[in-house]
């Protein structure tokens, strides 16, 4: 950021670290935003922030459980919907998650809950064009218009009085009176902001507003996006204005014509609009607003039908568009044998497709880590090295840096040790007391020096026609034991079944049976 920070950047960024919990929040997504998809341990530290959130994974889960991606089943672990979606893609949806349900949380007046349902709906809107026209991913549509006018929305929450003095002139002198106060557009704003908060680079490209210069050439696909959004945005403030319908309906139509040429739309806009906010009601419950006897929603149900001639096969009573949205709330997490029992379905539908046998393995120490408990239990999965009496730290949840350097060397040989009994003998060993003296001696050192003592311990060796290829290692808190039912063993070891079916699978094509 330029050391010439406007007052308006440097007031709010004041406001916003004296306001709660906003800066653990802008944390996390500086830690998300820091993930490349370049980097091998990425991915994973990506599904392992996300499922330390119980309220966002299932959040999230719902936003992959589309109708774009039904054709590959529920998607029920974030490592899949990794998989299916692109790890930017996933970041980009987490990070927009979690500021927006911190807003959510933030909006206790009419004036923060309106801001925030105009951004809402111009995401709706924003999908919904893109969906129309081609010219744009609907779920990066959805996101980039959410964000288009972060500035004002921080500022109504942040710098309330800045917000209102702006807001009392015409919309067309709003910038001139922003810069007045702030010293900066309100668009401007939100960027900087976002640059101060690391958010992703490509959300901040879209943040950009587009003139009609940017309109008469053509545009980079961030552009494209930032074209989106713009148009989206502004005709939710054409829609939601006080004034004549059929006045507002012209405005509309010119607004579409301008940027018909990078947003074709051959079903016409009204009808784009109509769509949206139909679905508005499906999709605000993902983000648990309560929509219904809002002003936004009072404005909308004049667009609820629409009244191109094409539009014979949407409703033409108004009524029957009901948005009498409701909150709803994370449901209960699943029992662990619902969790892996998805995890079981997950992998027999990846098995299908092409699959490469880190994301099986991936899936499946999800699968476990969720069902054991996030927070009380590290998955781990060592893989043997073929050449050298030592496994590896290949893939793990719930662990830290730490982790991966110890288990970067484990010595498997011998019949002393457990975890060279489990591999090379082919044996499965469910401790759960450490601290039975023939146990805790049959136990690396270093392992006891990290507090294994005070855990339950469980050992799945990976042998596939009794050739070891790897270990999965799980230690969690001791009170949680519990949870190592007979069903509960039974499935893990199913998942096991599966990695192996699925090396037997690439053996059988040719392929090496090391995962890769």
């Amino acid at each position: 950021m330029s050391s010439e920070v406007p007052i308006g950047v440097s007031r709010l960024l004041a406001a916003i670290h004296q306001g709660g919990d906003f800066p653990a929040m802008a944390h996390t997504v500086e830690v998300i935003s820091s993930l490349t998809s370049s980097e091998k341990t990425s991915s994973q530290a990506l599904a392992d922030t996300i499922l330390h959130d119980y309220g966002l994974t299932q959040k999230l889960l719902r936003m992959v459980n589309t109708l774009a991606y039904t054709q590959y089943g529920e998607v029920t672990t974030i490592t899949r919907a990794v998989l299916l979606m692109g790890f930017e893609r996933v970041r980009l949806m987490t990070t927009s998650l979690i500021m927006f349900e911190h807003f959510r949380k933030q909006a206790n007046n009419p004036t923060l809950v309106d801001v925030l349902n105009k951004a809402f709906y111009s995401a709706v809107l924003g999908r919904s064009i893109a969906q129309a026209s081609g010219a744009a991913d609907a779920e990066e549509a959805f996101i980039s218009t959410l964000y288009h006018r972060l500035g004002t929305v921080l500022l109504a929450f942040y710098l309330p009085d800045d917000y209102a003095a702006i807001q009392a002139v015409p919309e067309s002198e709003r910038d001139k009176k922003a810069h007045e106060i702030l010293g900066v557009s309100r668009d401007r704003l939100g960027s900087l902001i976002a640059q101060g908060l690391k958010m992703p680079e490509r959300l901040q490209q879209t943040m950009r507003p587009m003139d009609a210069d940017d309109l008469r050439r053509p545009l980079a696909p961030h552009e494209q996006l930032s074209c989106l959004a713009s148009v989206s945005n502004q005709l939710t403030d054409v829609m939601v204005a006080n004034g004549d319908i059929r006045v507002k309906r012209a405005e509309v139509e010119k607004l579409a014509a301008q940027y018909d040429a990078h947003l074709p739309m051959k079903e016409g806009i009204h009808k784009v609009i109509a769509r949206a906010v139909k679905d508005v009601k499906s999709s605000s419950g993902t983000f648990k607003l309560r929509l219904a006897g809002t002003k936004l929603m009072t404005k909308l149900s004049d667009w609820a039908t629409p009244i191109a001639s094409n539009a014979d096969d949407m409703p033409t009573d108004a009524a029957s568009l009901k948005l009498d949205v409701f909150e709803v709330d994370a449901p209960p997490p699943d029992p662990p044998e619902t969790i892996l029992a998805r995890g079981i379905q997950e992998i027999s539908a990846l098995l299908i497709g092409e699959y490469t046998l880190d994301d099986v393995l991936r899936v499946v120490l999800e699968s476990m880590y969720r069902a054991l408990g996030v927070d009380k239990v590290k998955v781990l999965f060592l893989l043997k090295d073929p050449t050298a009496p030592v496994a590896r730290f290949r893939f793990g949840f719930g662990h830290d840096p730490e982790d991966e350097k110890l288990w970067q060397e484990v010595r498997i040989s011998g019949s002393e040790d457990l975890l060279s009994q489990a591999v090379l003998q082919e044996k499965d060993f469910i401790i759960r007391n450490v601290r039975i003296p023939s146990v805790s001696q049959a136990l690396p050192p270093w392992l006891i020096r990290r507090g294994v003592l005070d855990r339950y311990v469980l050992l799945l060796p990976l042998v596939i026609e009794r050739r070891p290829l790897g270990l999965f290692y799980v230690d969690g808190a001791k009170e949680a034991s519990g949870v190592l039912t007979p069903a509960v063993l039974n499935q893990m070891k199913l998942l096991r079944g599966q990695v192996q079916v699925a090396i037997r699978r690439r053996t059988g094509r040719g392929a090496t049976t090391r995962p890769t």
